[in-house]
């Protein structure tokens, strides 16, 4: 599935929408997200564990200044098997839905930073 990335492995995606991944192994986790962001971007990041918020950045109560090129958001957490991990993007600003305007970085992995 092309919204999915793998833990311990570093992943890119381009534009907002929900990008998930699955624990396959317990233990404490890093989850790490940079996107780069075009100016005037409205982009909200949410960090997920199951269905529990770990992390929000950005969105309509703290948009990105006018200028800004990136954002990013880093949470650590103890992970379980089977645990479902969200990195989700969203944005009402047109300018974030222009196809590759939103570049994002994803890496989860094993161990604490």
């Amino acid at each position: 599935m092309a919204n999915e990335f793998v833990p311990n492995q570093a992943g890119t995606f381009a534009g907002t929408g929900t990008y998930t991944c699955t624990i396959e192994q317990a233990g404490p986790y890093t989850l790490e997200v940079k996107s780069t962001i075009p100016v005037g971007s409205g982009i909200q990041i949410v960090l997920k564990q199951n269905s529990t918020t770990l992390v929000t950045v950005g969105g309509s109560s703290q948009n990105p200044a006018q200028t800004q090129t990136s954002i990013s958001a880093q949470a650590q957490f103890t992970g379980a098997v089977s645990d479902s991990i969200q990195v989700i993007l969203s944005s009402s600003n047109a300018v974030d839905s222009v196809p590759n305007n939103v570049k994002t970085y994803v890496n989860c992995f094993l161990g604490p930073q």
